[in-house]
């Protein structure tokens, strides 16, 4: 496999440590590679029918900081169940491969 598009920059978003993306899991087309779960990503969210949402829940685009829970591979994407922070609280929210934004802010901090 050639060098991953997420170039050596994926983070526990926890620790801060390197994570690197699992080389022999993809999308069914090879288009995209799994994340590991606790990867701090920036990305958008989705509603169940796949439009674009807002972390206040409102239909629209903006882009989040979030990390990675848990994963399902498709043909084409992956998608990804996310955690993030609305309104104080932590939630549980959806976004696809396509999705996420790399690499991640110069000024990421881990929690």
């Amino acid at each position: 496999m050639t060098e991953s598009r997420y170039q050596r920059k994926l983070f526990h978003y926890k620790t801060g440590e390197p994570l690197t993306p699992h080389p022999d899991i993809m999308s069914g087309d090879l288009s995209w590679e799994m994340l590991p779960d606790n990867t701090a990503v920036t990305c958008q969210l989705i509603t169940n029918d796949g439009k674009n949402m807002k972390k206040n829940g409102e239909l629209g685009n903006e882009i989040i900081e979030a990390r990675i829970m848990d994963q399902r591979c498709f043909k084409t994407d992956i998608l990804y169940a996310v955690e993030y922070i609305k309104f104080g609280f932590k939630t549980v929210g959806t976004t696809r491969a396509s999705l996420i934004n790399s690499p991640l802010p110069n000024d990421f901090k881990p929690e």
